[in-house]
């Protein structure tokens, strides 16, 4: 296996320390909230759609609970008491705390990583007069904490200079992420047409899009787009009774990301939110900036080595063990598929002089299993349709949810493949949509970004603890004949009788290493030195 990077605190590689899941879970939010609208924005007829953006949390973690504090940006589009399309932007915020228990063998000096990703499930939303609106938000949260555990067996009771220890080696998927904040990108858009003084910007929304990311020395790189929807409109009294329209704009990105401890063995990935797009117009030109938060994260297997088992062929020793859950990584990168469902069109409430302008998708959390030696993603993405009616000059919206599925290769060097995966980080994100009816039956297709980390996992029982106890009494120069059980090993035989198991195979004559069985060996001979 690849040697494993030395983490802040480690000394040197020779530090007995492995960076162990502590808490994975998924937990739901429940949020109200009531908002006015700000003076500049006018009173609100009709609601077309509410989507939601989660941005960047901060995390703390105590001696008792993990506690995150993040922030919420509504972005409402609906029709004013006129007809005409407005948005606004609603801030809010949440905060997520759990219980947090650590043994003994972890070590929290070292440090401890707090990882979230929340994405909102459900939004139900309720006009209580003309410019307050009342918002329901279920948040589905995945958490994930990593702390440092001690590899040092404990021995206690009398100094013995007599002790056999077994070793054991193991695989441990170690997971590191960075940050980067801040990162401003701009553009300056010409529309075609010749009123372009005259136009107005109705919301602009964006989603950012990470099509490599390459991990090398305490850092990852990320390229990719940020994918910038602009909704605009004329701004004149006549306004209403024409659709607005719709630019989309990518604009390229490529940054190194902070992660200390990842180099260029381990398998990366990238995702991010854009945080803030400003918008103006000036000389019939638009002038856009989006400013984005990027994640950076790795994944690679470290190879260990941990002590399984110990005696003393001079003392009673008593032993405490430990069965540990590991995680073994298998997958950790970036990739985009291109997406194509259907629905039937009836019951939807979608005329035949309503004409589609435009399509927003969001998904939930998705399952990550294995089919056929691959990885296959599964989940639900919900669209929301916004319709013009180019007789009535009416807006309106249609929401439907579809299914998606996604398959891909493992990334990792496994020695052998996992039947099931036990945890995965999934965030699937729009790039592109468009939305059609062909026949009866309304077609969703585009392109679609995938952000995936997936881990199977194993179990390894090591030992925690031993007590030194009382002298044994040894009658020196005995000779004793034991004949081996069955699937018994060298260390087994060589522990049962408190003798060394290099002097139990040079006594008998055979050549095995400590862990071997003892198949095929008819007897050992046992001599009490």
């Amino acid at each position: 296996m690849n040697q494993y990077p030395i983490f802040p605190g480690q000394d040197t590689p020779a530090r007995p320390t492995l960076r162990l899941p502590v808490l994975t879970t998924t937990v739901s939010t429940e949020l109200s909230h009531d908002f006015t609208l700000p003076d500049y924005l006018p009173d609100i007829r009709k609601i077309l759609r509410v989507s939601a953006t989660i941005l960047p949390q901060e995390s703390y973690v105590g001696s008792t609970s993990v506690d995150f504090s993040g922030a919420l940006q509504y972005k409402l589009l609906y029709v004013s008491a006129d007809g005409t399309l407005w948005s606004g932007d609603l801030p809010a915020d949440y905060a997520l705390s759990l219980p947090l228990s650590l043994s003994e063998r972890f070590d929290p000096t070292v440090g401890i990583d707090a990882f979230e990703a929340t994405c909102p499930e459900q939004m139900l939303t309720r006009v209580l007069s003309p410019r307050k609106v009342s918002i329901r938000t279920r948040l589905a949260s995945t958490v994930e904490v990593y702390a440092e555990a001690s590899l040092d067996d404990k021995l206690r009771g009398q100094r013995d200079e007599h002790i056999e220890r077994l070793e054991g080696e193991g695989d441990c998927a170690v997971v590191l992420r960075g940050r980067q904040s801040g990162l401003t990108l701009t553009d300056e858009i010409l529309p075609s047409g010749e009123k372009h003084d005259a136009l107005r910007v109705i919301s602009a929304e964006g989603q950012v899009f990470v099509s490599e990311a390459d991990a090398d020395s305490d850092t990852i790189r990320l390229r990719g787009e940020a994918v910038v929807r602009i909704f605009t409109a004329e701004d004149e009294e006549n306004a209403m009774a024409a659709a607005p329209t719709v630019l989309l704009r990518r604009i390229p990105f490529d940054t190194a990301i902070a992660v200390v401890g990842a180099d260029r063995f381990a398998d990366a990935r990238g995702f991010g939110e854009i945080e803030r797009i400003g918008v103006t117009v000036e000389d019939g030109r638009i002038l856009c900036e989006a400013v984005l938060t990027l994640f950076g994260e790795c994944q690679k297997n470290r190879r260990f080595v941990y002590t399984r088992d110990l005696f003393s062929t001079a003392a009673e020793v008593d032993t405490v063990y430990e069965t540990l859950r590991l995680p073994i990584g298998v997958k950790c990168g970036v990739g985009n598929f291109t997406f194509s469902e259907s629905t039937p069109l009836e019951g939807l409430g979608i005329g035949a002089d309503d004409r589609i302008i435009d399509v927003t998708g969001s998904f939930s959390i998705g399952q990550v299993t294995v089919k056929n030696d691959r990885l296959l993603c599964t989940g639900e993405g919900d669209f929301r349709l916004l319709l013009h009616n180019d007789v009535s000059g009416e807006y309106s919206a249609v929401e439907i949810s579809l299914p998606y599925r996604y398959l891909t290769d493992y990334s990792a060097d496994l020695h052998a493949l996992p039947e099931e995966i036990t945890e995965a980080s999934l965030l699937v994100t729009p790039i592109t949509l468009r939305c059609k009816t062909d026949g009866e039956r309304l077609a969703v297709e585009g392109e679609l970004s995938v952000s995936l980390r997936a881990s199977a996992s194993r179990t390894e029982t090591m030992l925690c603890e031993a007590h030194v106890g009382s002298p044994l009494l040894h009658e020196r120069g005995t000779i004793r004949i034991y004949y081996p059980v069955k699937e018994e090993t060298l260390w087994e035989a060589a522990r049962r009788y408190h003798v060394s198991p290099r002097a139990l195979a040079a006594a008998s004559e055979i050549s095995l290493a400590p862990s071997d069985r003892l198949d095929g060996v008819k007897f050992l001979t046992v001599v009490d030195a």
